[in-house]
């Protein structure tokens, strides 16, 4: 009998976790649709953020490719917030009309309106 509720409960927490839609935490996913206007957004922020921190002016001209992976957050207050790393890979122009591409990887959590270029380096074209 208990050989038997084992087999059962195995057999629940093998079809829970083959059922899962989302990915799992610290899985990189690549993004189905690089040019959604939320992933260019990403993309825009962590160049703004790159020139302000280097004194730049990079120009996103096209998305190439991307991945996303759920990360545990910050601790807010009493609770854990889910976050999201997106690792880009974009060409940019500067302000001399030189084109490079480069990956970069922001962490985003939606419900804190928070985000972080955590890495922006040249990446082989």
């Amino acid at each position: 009998m208990i050989k038997l509720e084992c087999l059962l409960l195995v057999l629940v927490l093998m079809t829970s976790v083959v059922a899962r839609k989302e990915p799992l935490l610290g899985r990189w996913s690549p993004i189905k649709n690089i040019n959604d206007p939320k992933v260019i957004e990403i993309a825009n922020y962590a160049i703004a953020t790159f020139d302000k921190r280097f004194g730049t002016k990079k120009k996103l001209e096209k998305m190439i490719e991307g991945e996303t992976r759920t990360v545990e957050g910050l601790k807010y207050k009493t609770r854990i917030v889910a976050g999201m790393d997106y690792f880009l890979i974009f060409r940019a122009n500067d302000e001399y009309g030189e084109f490079q591409n480069y990956g970069a990887t922001v962490r985003v959590i939606e419900s804190l309106h928070f985000r972080n270029l955590t890495g922006f380096v040249p990446a082989n074209s």
